[in-house]
């Protein structure tokens, strides 16, 4: 009975054995699939932030073209647009 002991002890030590091993070693190992995981759920994170800015611009853009008031401020403050006849001038603030 004593031998049987062994003999089990043996075989499912040495399975227990391969499989960490193949879990550390090649190709689908547990640390390029905790690597990918992480950086699957970083670029998961990124779409989530990149809809959210796309929701929002399909939003924004139509309301600021239909408005020319609206329109011709963001081309003067973003784009330092002017007139003809107009001179800008820009203030740094330290």
């Amino acid at each position: 009975m004593q031998n049987f002991g062994n003999h089990f002890l043996n075989k499912y030590t040495f399975a227990t054995a391969i499989f960490a091993l193949f879990l550390l070693v090649g190709e689908n190992n547990f640390i390029n699939f905790w690597t990918k995981n992480t950086r699957l759920s970083q670029q998961k994170s990124l779409i989530r932030t990149y809809q959210k800015e796309i929701e929002y611009c399909k939003y924004y853009i139509p309301n600021q073209i239909n408005n020319e008031e609206r329109l011709e401020k963001i081309a003067r403050e973003k784009y330092f647009m002017k007139k003809s006849k107009e001179d800008i001038f820009l203030i740094e603030r330290n």
